[in-house]
């Protein structure tokens, strides 16, 4: 018998099972998520259909039911039942082999291939009207009791409540999670380990649902801090825990003073319910601070319920490395609390902070060292952890990260600056040793930073040497333009005494003054934006050396142009306004208007650039400990 006989009674019988296809040679689109699940869809509905295998997937082929009449004959009941099982078995192959990994890991637990193919369409192929959402819900609850009537399950009870939770999350409505998971708090006692891993990496892959996320200004974090929220406990607390020790502090003061205490505590709080509601500004940090507290708590929920069952390790180790290479510490605390030992996991051959210090995650970095015992376990583990080149960590920290991370900084010469500062941060915590190790092409890891950063460096000097020489123009034309105002005097001078005319008033003092400092800063810019051209552009110069020329380049340019204006304006103010006896305000309001217009445009085009060299070279840094910076209450 040929091959295509053999092929054709395998297909035989109630189910078709086309086993000798092979769907890598049909399906061109693997399935990574919402963006690419129409196009998958689209093919692997050609490829069912084509097999007769459509209805596995749609619910027109159902999985046979035991009744009356196959009791009396479970022999035939049983290989019918065989027979669909194997078919739903194939599809199920099939879904499986055109998914990627992430995608895989929340289908696995499903037993049948409709089951697969709802969830897929469900959390990536519909679209999520937050109002439409929120009013189903509503709607759902409003009316469950009748599921008591029809025999449907509850879905907001046990596991159907647990994978509830999951979809939400994945469709970033952390209101409605939040909801669902306060006023069925009671009913989640029957735990789904799949759907709390699933919503624990849900959250893993959305770096801006956490406070740790947003670069607040210092006016921000100010507001952040004083607007109150709502207590966003599960449990029964009050809703000021502090109440006590609020009482004990009014107990200590007496007489006036405590009525003063408290009648302030009363206008703060109104003054801030006030802002939050005709504020626009402070009614969005507000809101976000809303959605951080309400994040923080379904994690600590899903994390606390895993940590008492102690199930699905593979699961949740996955969420603490996806968090880990989404910078979310906020994440990475909450599993290690309840497993602390999971900071030694793996991702492949590499650790947790080595994971963090390839990617350029300073917060998951902050927190894996400076908020745990990163600094008694390295000499425990000194031995295993710097055995070879892929477990130094300044190895690590030497090598280039893809630009996708690098682009965090703008500016080729502020990238360099940071990527040396993550070397010199590293050589800090590692044992002085470990700088002169030696690879397997005998290289140090500074040689080994020099090479992979040759061309970044490369960058930084054409970056540098660019901004270096439009600014010299710039510089020179001021000199230019500031250099005959030294002899000349506006208004002339006496002919009997020689001396200016209007020396006594206060401006003509402004003006010989504003076109001293101008003419000496101009010239001072100007060297120093030169030796920038000269520099040797050394590594290590961009760490500090060349970033400090150029900081000192641009405020003593920002000084000669500020200083330049001032003094013409000046000039103009004494040749229009002394011929009149005495000034005005009609006559002097629009100078300063016109004075202050170039000054402006230039602070407002340059400034930016100023504050990220200040900050990046002169600032607090990226290093240390950031708790403070994840409070939410």
């Amino acid at each position: 018998m040929d091959a295509s006989s053999s092929s054709a009674n395998v297909d035989q019988g109630p189910y078709p099972y086309p086993s000798h296809v092979n769907p890598a040679s049909f399906m061109s689109v693997k399935l990574s998520g919402m963006r690419n699940y129409h196009q998958w869809k689209a093919q692997m509905e050609c490829l069912l259909d084509s097999h007769d295998l459509l209805g596995f997937v749609d619910g027109t082929v159902k999985e046979p039911q035991e009744d009356d009449t196959s009791k009396g004959n479970v022999a035939d009941f049983k290989a019918k039942h065989r027979e669909w099982q194997r078919s739903d078995l194939l599809v199920r192959g099939w879904i499986f082999g055109s998914v990627s990994e992430d995608v895989m890991r929340s289908i696995d637990s499903y037993l049948t291939a409709k089951d697969i193919w709802d969830f897929l369409m469900i959390d990536y192929g519909m679209p999520v009207d937050r109002l439409t959402a929120y009013e189903a819900i509503r709607a759902c609850k409003e009316y469950i009791g009748l599921t008591h009537v029809t025999g449907c399950r509850n879905p907001f009870k046990g596991i159907d409540a647990h994978r509830l939770l999951a979809s939400t999350i994945k469709a970033e409505c952390y209101d409605f999670a939040y909801d669902l998971l306060k006023d069925c708090y009671h009913q989640l006692d029957t735990v789904d380990p799949v759907s709390l891993w699933r919503s624990v990496y849900n959250l893993a892959e959305k770096p801006d649902a956490f406070r740790s996320a947003k670069r607040y200004n210092c006016y921000q974090r100010f507001v952040y801090s004083r607007v109150s929220v709502e207590n966003c406990s599960l449990s029964n607390t009050p809703k000021n825990p502090d109440i006590e020790n609020q009482e004990k502090c009014r107990t200590n003061l007496v007489g006036w003073k405590s009525y003063v205490c408290r009648v302030m505590e009363r206008i703060c709080a109104k003054f801030w319910e006030f802002a939050v509601l005709h504020v626009p500004h402070i009614k969005s940090i507000h809101e976000e601070k809303m959605k951080h507290n309400k994040v923080l708590t379904i994690l600590k929920f899903c994390c606390e319920k895993n940590g008492k069952i102690r199930n699905i390790r593979d699961g949740f180790e996955d969420a603490l490395i996806l968090a880990v290479k989404n910078d979310i510490p906020e994440v990475i605390e909450q599993i290690t609390r309840f497993f602390p030992l999971w900071i030694w996991n793996r991702d492949g051959r590499r650790t947790l902070y080595q994971l963090s210090i390839s990617n350029r995650c300073e917060k998951s970095y902050n927190f894996l060292v400076y908020e745990k015992t990163y600094h008694k376990d390295l000499h425990h583990h000194e031995n295993h952890f710097f055995e070879d080149e892929d477990k130094n960590l300044l190895y690590v920290a030497a090598k280039l990260v893809p630009d996708d991370k690098l682009n965090k900084v703008t500016g080729a010469a502020l990238q360099m600056q940071r990527e040396l500062q993550w070397f010199k941060e590293i050589s800090k915590i590692v044992p002085p040793r470990q700088m002169k190790s030696r690879n397997r092409e005998n290289n140090t890891p500074m040689m080994v930073f020099k090479k992979e950063h040759r061309d970044l460096r490369q960058k930084g000097e054409d970056w540098m040497k660019q901004t270096a020489g439009s600014y010299i123009i710039t510089a020179a034309l001021i000199i230019i333009m500031v250099f005959p105002t030294i002899i000349t005097v506006p208004g002339g001078n006496n002919g009997e005494t020689r001396r200016a005319i209007y020396k006594d008033k206060m401006s003509f003092m402004i003006y010989c003054y504003s076109v001293w400092i101008s003419f000496f800063t101009s010239n001072t810019s100007l060297l120093l934006f030169l030796s920038l051209l000269t520099e040797r552009y050394a590594d290590e110069d961009f760490l500090k050396r060349l970033p400090k020329r150029l900081i000192f380049g641009l405020v003593t340019l920002f000084m000669s142009v500020t200083t330049m204006v001032i003094a013409y304006s000046a000039a103009f103010y004494i040749m229009s306004v002394f011929e009149h006896e005495k000034s005005t305000l009609r006559q002097l309001v629009p100078i300063c208007l016109m004075t202050s217009l170039p000054i402006a445009s230039f602070v407002t085009l340059q400034l930016p650039l100023l504050v990220d060299l200040i900050s990046s070279t002169y600032g607090r840094g990226i290093f240390g400990n950031q708790r403070e910076l994840r409070k939410t209450t």
